[in-house]
C-alpha cells in the first residue's frame, strides 16, 4: 500500500474540484488532527461505499421512529454516489461540497463535534440505513458530519497506533476500540 503524501492527494469530479486552496485547507485541518502531510496513516484510505438508497423519496424516512445510538465505526457508507465513487473515507471526506466554509468557519473541531453528534435533538437528525451485515450508510441527512467526525476518529487512531503506517495494514480491521468507543452518535435508522 505504501504511504501516500498529501501532496499526491487529489480528485476531480463535477461538483468539486482539487485546487491548492480547498488543499491547504483540508490539509491544515488534518494537521489540526495530528496528521503528518508527508505520511498518510493508511486508515485514512479504509473502504467508504456507495449503497442503493432504501428511501423512497428524499422525505420518507419514518419521522417517528426513535433515534438509536450507533457506533461511527459501523458506518460504512452512503447512498449519495460521488461521496463515494472513489472507495475510501478521505476521498469521500475530501469531496463534500461546503467542507472547507465548515472548517474556515471554525465549526468542525472534535470538542464540537463530540458534543453535536451525541445529542439527541441535532436538526436535522443523521438518517442512516442498516445494511444486512449490521453495518449502516449515510442515507439522507448527514454526509458531511459522519465523515468529518470519522475523520476526527482515524487521525485519533493513527496519533495512538504507528502500525496503521505500515504497509501491511488490514484496511478492513475493526479494532482499536479504546478509540471507537468514545466516537458514536444518534442517528434515525431507515426501516425497509
Amino acid at each position: 500500500m505504501g504511504n501516500k503524501k498529501w501532496s499526491e492527494i487529489s480528485y476531480d469530479n463535477h461538483i468539486v474540484r482539487s485546487d491548492e486552496s480547498r488543499q491547504a485547507v483540508l490539509g491544515a485541518f488534518l494537521v489540526s488532527l495530528g496528521i503528518d502531510l508527508e505520511r498518510l496513516p493508511n486508515n485514512l484510505f479504509a473502504p467508504y461505499g456507495y449503497f442503493r438508497t432504501r428511501q423512497k423519496d428524499y422525505h420518507s424516512t419514518n419521522k417517528s421512529a426513535p433515534l438509536e445510538k450507533i457506533y461511527l465505526q459501523d458506518i460504512v457508507g452512503t447512498s449519495y454516489e460521488m461521496y463515494a465513487e472513489d472507495n475510501q473515507v478521505l476521498y469521500s471526506f475530501m469531496k463534500l461540497k461546503r467542507i472547507t466554509d465548515r472548517i474556515l468557519c471554525g465549526k468542525l473541531t472534535p470538542n464540537k463535534y463530540f458534543h453535536m453528534m451525541k445529542n439527541p435533538y441535532q436538526t436535522p437528525p443523521i438518517i442512516l440505513s442498516r445494511n444486512t451485515d449490521g453495518t449502516y450508510f449515510v442515507d439522507g441527512n448527514g454526509n458531511h458530519r459522519v465523515l468529518s467526525y470519522k475523520i476526527m476518529m482515524l487521525a485519533e487512531i493513527a496519533s495512538k497506533y504507528d502500525w496503521v503506517y505500515s504497509d501491511d495494514y488490514d484496511l478492513t480491521y475493526k479494532g482499536f476500540t479504546d478509540v471507537t468507543k468514545k466516537y458514536w452518535l444518534y442517528a434515525r435508522i431507515n426501516e425497509d
